[in-house]
């Protein structure tokens, strides 16, 4: 049986065990990595079909109801599945206009603008404005408010086209943005094409701005946190670990590590600059928690100075209460100042939740462990307060994941000067380029789905005999000496297994 599943094209490596199941009878599953061939071209095509239908679903009647200024058109909550309040997304706006306009833009292509809310708020800082997006009727509204608008004197083009179809080679522009949209794409190779296409239609000095950009580090946290709110206590850790398991591999979203951004300057080097940001305001929520923006800067190297030993402090080795870093950037003098690995308020207490489930007994309900963890105190830092002491002390300020960090972990680079060429650097940059180190497979639930008809067929076709069940992994755990490593294997939790279609 495994050599029969084996030697399927599109499997790349498996293996086969019998593993106790939680009744009293023992079943065969059948470990499987897909080999990513099997995709079909047109899967992607049809994501983005998907896409465009949902969101024309929810613009239809939408749109014409809500505030023109801060329309919430399918913002809508994980946890609670309402829209997300009015008062956080106001912040959000705010900050996210704060970031663009200290761009300069002039001339500006908005790739997914939406219900216009970035549009409205940043076309007052441009010479020209371009705007796409993949729903004709958001398309179509934005237009007719716009022109019955008195305070629309910027030249405005707005026109229906999915992202990589929204840059000509006889259009260049000095600011592109693509602001909470590259979650929709259907790939990591779908994404590669559309920034290469912004990249070479933005001129010398100009810039790309990302934002919204999920987390890749931090998508099974995230899912810890959504999950917890909808199982019952009773549910066993073992079982809860491998729900989050699977909606992580599931995850329809395209999300990414920050390390795939910090390397876009080795891939192509017209990108001469990479800021990777944590998200503005005091709000908490799943945007402000687990999303992050990105600043492209193309062409015009500007040279930055390494940092001094004394220019580099790591927060876990200084031992200082806020206050008291607080009194010592008051003091300093140089130019410069790197903070590495501050904890994360906004995460803090979630990651020490996430720890306790993942060190917990597989038997042990999630509410006994939810219920001695919420006991504890869990210290961090509010992003906030750092941009407000920088803001105090006459310095420019940028806060950036470390190095991808899962924990949340987060640097500060304090500069006198406005950041410019600036590349924050995380530890992926040490290693060769790797799409499974940066990014999800948002079609991995479709590619199981066929690859599991078209082994059962096969399968039976061939007379072979078919395992009770299917287990689709990214990687099968090893052995020190490279094989895989079966003990392993059967103790994964049986949740994560497939039955056979009849």
């Amino acid at each position: 049986m495994e050599q029969a599943i084996a030697s399927h094209r599109a499997v790349r490596v498996c293996a086969v065990e019998e593993v106790q199941t939680p009744g009293p009878e023992a079943d065969v599953i059948a470990y499987v990595c897909p080999e990513p061939s099997l995709r079909d071209a047109e899967w992607g095509d049809q994501r983005l079909a998907e896409w465009r239908g949902l969101y024309e679903h929810t613009y239809q009647g939408s749109l014409a109801a809500g505030d023109p200024d801060l329309n919430l058109a399918g913002w809508l909550s994980s946890y609670t599945g309402s829209p997300l309040k009015r008062t956080d997304m106001a912040a959000w706006l705010d900050t996210t206009e704060e970031r663009i306009a200290a761009l300069r833009p002039g001339r500006v292509i908005e790739v997914g603008c939406g219900s216009g809310m970035i549009l409205r708020r940043v076309l007052k800082h441009c010479t020209a404005y371009s705007g796409t997006d993949i729903s004709p009727t958001a398309v179509d509204y934005l237009q007719q408010a716009l022109d019955h608008s008195p305070d629309t004197t910027t030249p405005l083009l707005l026109w229906t086209a999915p992202a990589h179809q929204s840059f000509t080679a006889e259009t260049e522009y000095d600011t592109v943005v693509m602001n909470s949209v590259i979650q929709y794409f259907p790939s990591v190779e779908y994404l590669d094409k559309t920034l290469e296409l912004a990249i070479n239609a933005t001129a010398d000095g100009g810039h790309i701005f990302i934002g919204d950009v999920r987390s890749l580090p931090l998508l099974e946290l995230f899912h810890t946190s959504v999950e917890l709110l909808k199982t019952r206590p009773e549910t066993e850790v073992g079982s809860f670990r491998a729900q989050i398991q699977r909606m992580a591999d599931q995850e329809r979203e395209l999300c990414l590590s920050p390390g795939y951004f910090s390397m876009l300057s080795r891939r192509n080097p017209r990108v001469t600059g990479v800021r990777i940001l944590l998200k503005r305001g005091r709000y908490r929520n799943e945007v402000s928690r687990f999303r992050y923006d990105v600043i492209l800067r193309i062409g015009r190297t500007a040279s930055t100075e390494p940092l001094s030993a004394e220019e580099i402090l790591h927060w876990p080795d200084s031992g200082l209460p806020l206050q008291s870093f607080g009194e010592r950037l008051s003091a300093w003098r140089g130019p410069r100042l790197t903070i590495r690995e501050i904890p994360n308020a906004r995460l803090s207490s979630l990651i020490a939740l996430q720890h306790a489930i993942a060190a917990a007994d597989p038997c042990t309900p999630v509410g006994e462990v939810v219920t001695h963890s919420n006991g504890s105190t869990v210290a961090g830092i509010d992003p906030e307060d750092l941009w407000d002491l920088a803001r105090d002390n006459g310095y420019h300020l940028d806060l950036s994941w470390s190095a991808g960090n899962p924990n949340g972990l987060f640097d500060a680079y304090f500069d006198r000067e406005p950041p410019t060429g600036t590349v924050h650097r995380l530890e992926q940059d040490l290693c060769a380029y790797d799409v499974s180190r940066h990014a999800n497979d948002p079609l991995w639930e479709r590619l199981c789905g066929a690859l599991l008809t078209e082994l059962t067929l096969d399968l039976r076709e061939s007379g072979t005999k078919l395992p009770d069940r299917f287990a689709f992994l990214h990687a099968l755990p090893e052995t020190p000496d490279g094989q895989p490593d079966r003990s392993a294997l059967r103790r994964l939790p049986w949740d994560l297994t497939m039955a056979v279609p009849g």
